[in-house]
């Protein structure tokens, strides 16, 4: 008898193996794993005869978002032959508070997407845009400084505008306060029930090809008045895919019309005005990307 097994974890997956009843141990075939539902489908390596059992373990990471609350995994089983058979289960897995959160979003701007998510499909070129709240906790203490780290994967750049720092703090106090690198945020002394958002955007590399999984994790380091520290961390990850339809890229140049006949024999280039020689003509640049 062959079974399928879905299973909600609400955390994330990091391996599955699965212990025979004869002692030996195996991985197990997963067939599917949605980052947004948490839920994981997978088989059983063998076909179960009468009086067979195979246990199946799934080592996960809790997310920083579980703090304080309890967990409650759940699974479904289903398969059989001349008669087809289902079964379910459910455990609590109560989880202790954490002093601090930090919990990592991201939106695809360029597909217009309004609600930040744990997870999205990107492009290469897409501008994303990538959302932090770090809270320290109503029942903590004072955290005097906190330190952030957030890798961003190497497919991904930090877009900068002329004149402006690219990341922004906004506090829950109202008070607010921007950086230039992502390696090196430290944030102002917060007290228990504060918070603090961070937000920036990044652009997908054209080096993304369809099928990459881009991950980007932050991770915080608070300092106590004892001079104790506390962690928390948080990732989110994106999959590159085809881009529905092919984009054109239009690029203004403004060039002497001398060097008009050297731009020509490079590119297709349509005049948009006419003028006199010595003066400038403004082209346009058109490059068809599949």
């Amino acid at each position: 008898m062959m079974y399928y097994i879905e299973q909600f974890v609400r955390n994330s997956i990091i391996g599955t193996k699965a212990k025979l009843n004869d002692g030996s141990e195996v991985n197990v075939d997963v067939k599917s794993y949605n980052a947004s539902t948490h839920k994981i489908t997978y088989k059983l390596p063998k076909d179960l005869a009468d009086n067979e059992w195979t246990t199946v373990s799934i080592d996960t990471k809790i997310n920083s978002k579980a703090s304080n609350k309890t967990l409650q995994p759940s699974m479904v089983s289903q398969g059989g032959k001349a008669f087809y058979n289902k079964a379910s289960a459910q455990t609590d897995i109560p989880v202790e508070l954490a002093p601090t959160v930090i919990d990592k979003t991201v939106r695809n701007e360029s597909e217009k997407e309004t609600e930040y998510q744990d997870t999205t499909q990107v492009h290469a070129r897409d501008v994303l845009g990538f959302k932090l709240k770090f809270t320290v906790d109503e029942k903590s203490s004072t955290m005097k400084t906190t330190a952030l780290l957030d890798e961003m994967d190497k497919k991904l750049e930090l877009v900068k505008e002329t004149g402006k720092k690219p990341i922004k703090v906004d506090y829950s106090d109202g008070t607010t306060e921007e950086f230039d690198s992502l390696g090196s945020m430290t944030l102002k002394q917060m007290e228990p029930g504060d918070s603090a958002t961070i937000t920036y955007k990044a652009k997908v590399m054209d080096t993304a090809i369809e099928g990459d999984i881009l991950s980007n994790k932050v991770t915080t380091l608070s300092e106590l008045p004892d001079t104790s520290t506390t962690a928390s961390e948080s990732e989110v990850s994106m999959e590159t895919v085809k881009p529905k339809d092919s984009k054109v890229h239009f690029e203004y140049m403004t060039v002497q019309l001398e060097k008009l006949l050297m731009i020509q024999s490079l590119f297709r280039v349509k005049l948009v005005n006419t003028f006199q020689p010595e003066q400038l003509l403004k082209v346009i640049l058109m490059e068809v990307r599949m």
